[in-house]
């Protein structure tokens, strides 16, 4: 398969989407956040990986404070 740096990719096996970051002689560099957030790196063979076709791992956030989202445009001022 032939991947692309910033293409979306998981292991065939399952786990974490991870982002291409770097390809090199059959290996795959790539890059992804651990349940606690923290980036990690690794090298993989291109035979273990497969894209996903999509982002999975961006959630939405929304964040309200008592009630208000702040980051919404003030609807007071003109």
């Amino acid at each position: 398969m032939d991947f692309e740096v910033g293409d979306v990719v998981c292991l065939k096996s399952g786990g974490a989407d991870m982002t291409v970051e770097k390809i090199r002689d059959g290996e795959v560099d790539c890059v992804w956040l651990d349940s606690a957030r923290r980036m990690k790196q690794r090298a993989f063979d291109v035979r273990l990986l497969e894209k996903t076709g999509e982002n999975r791992g961006v959630i939405p956030l929304t964040i309200k404070i008592n009630g208000l989202d702040p980051f919404a445009p003030d609807p007071t001022s003109d």
